[in-house]
């Protein structure tokens, strides 16, 4: 029995291939790096719990009620940094998606250094490495 092949269909599976490994790679490292700032950063948010706490008791002995105006601008600063962060998390995701798209092309290409080597695609594929990035 003979086999036909199907350029066509490897096509899309070599795309949808690279496709999930780039992204796969690309979510890894990111995973990796938010396990590591929230190990991070937890001891952080219960520190300045107490930290707050004491600078204010602190205070109040020196400068009595006036220190509850610290307080309140520590209060107003929520809104505005959470303001700040969503803007900042909205640039990450645009970033991922280049990211993604970077990495499914370097994917490709060291998946088929051979093939590339072998018809000396070599220029082509710098090209489309350095649109990316």
């Amino acid at each position: 029995m003979s086999q036909k092949y199907d350029s066509n269909s490897s096509r899309i599976f070599t795309f949808y291939f690279f496709s999930v490994v780039g992204e796969t790679v690309n979510l890894m490292s990111v995973d990796a790096l938010r396990f590591r700032g929230f190990v991070f950063h937890i001891n952080s948010v219960q520190n300045a719990i107490v930290i707050v706490g004491l600078t204010n008791y602190f205070l109040w002995g020196y400068l009595g009620p006036s220190c509850l105006a610290g307080s309140a601008v520590l209060v107003l600063m929520v809104p505005i940094l959470s303001l700040c962060f969503y803007k900042i998390k909205s640039h990450n995701m645009r970033m991922m998606e280049v990211k993604d798209q970077r990495m499914k092309v370097l994917s490709e290409v060291i998946e088929g250094v051979k093939v590339i080597k072998f018809n000396a695609w070599e220029d082509a594929f710098s090209d489309r490495i350095q649109v990316k990035r």
